[in-house]
């Protein structure tokens, strides 16, 4: 029980298990529901241990509390194992900068600003143009919950804001997932292009699967990524992987 904790850790604990509550609605209503979901189970965990600690250590102890923990560490050994996977895979570069096609990943947008996370793709986006200046550029993304304009639009007005000419911009603006990313931008290419994919480190592994599915050559460079949000991305874009092997997509 309560009483049973000192009195700074249970405040703590209160606290703590309050923020997430509170985190969980929030996420609910800006329509990340996987975020929220996540968010839903860390604060029934914390609240569960705060406010019924023997209880919890009392199933813990118990046969089938034995097997829970022993599923949940078993959970965590792959997590980490597949996240360290994705972070090594996508943050080791193998582009030649003799590519036919830079393609620019979309992600969310507010209203019709830039996410820091698209911002950070746009700029290493443009540092390879700059050193491969007659590739073909493809900004892919459509427009989803809150966002004023498609992705690829704010990205398109991006680069030539930055000095890229209108011509050379490709705008793939249909695709509402990383599959239809690659599905719509090979339209635009043929078999066996070589492409760069640009994106964060955690996503180049299933862009780059993607894009081998529709017969393109991809080689991959890797964008900054907005710290705060990185935990909870690796998370999703595990399960993310896990539903392609499943699906295919």
């Amino acid at each position: 029980m309560l009483s049973t904790m000192p009195t700074k850790l249970k405040k703590l604990f209160i606290f703590i298990s309050l923020y997430c509550v509170l985190d969980t609605v929030y996420l609910a209503f800006t329509a990340n529901l996987f975020k929220a979901l996540v968010m839903g189970v860390i604060s029934l965990l914390v609240l569960a241990w705060t406010f019924y600690p023997q209880t919890v250590k009392n199933f813990l102890r118990s046969k089938w509390g034995k097997i829970a923990a022993i599923l949940v560490l078993c959970g965590v050994v792959f997590a980490i194992t597949g996240i360290g996977f994705l972070h090594f895979y996508g943050t080791n570069d193998n582009v030649t900068y003799d590519e036919d096609t830079v393609i620019i990943l979309g992600a969310g947008i507010k209203g019709e600003r830039l996410s820091l996370t698209l911002k950070y793709r746009l700029d290493k986006g443009l540092e390879y143009i700059a050193l491969n200046p007659d590739a073909k550029i493809i900004v892919t993304g459509g427009k989803g919950p809150g966002e004023g304009i498609t992705e690829a639009e704010a990205m398109r007005r991006y680069l030539v804001s930055q000095g890229i000419a209108d011509s050379r911009i490709i705008i793939e603006d249909k695709a509402t997932s990383t599959y239809e990313n690659l599905m719509y931008s090979s339209e635009f290419l043929s078999e066996g292009d070589e492409v760069v994919i640009v994106t964060d480190g955690f996503h180049i592994f299933r862009g780059v699967s993607m894009a081998k599915k529709f017969g393109l050559k991809p080689t991959h460079l890797h964008s900054k990524s907005y710290i705060p949000q990185l935990p909870l991305n690796f998370v999703r874009e595990l399960a993310a992987v896990m539903k392609m092997f499943v699906l295919g997509r």
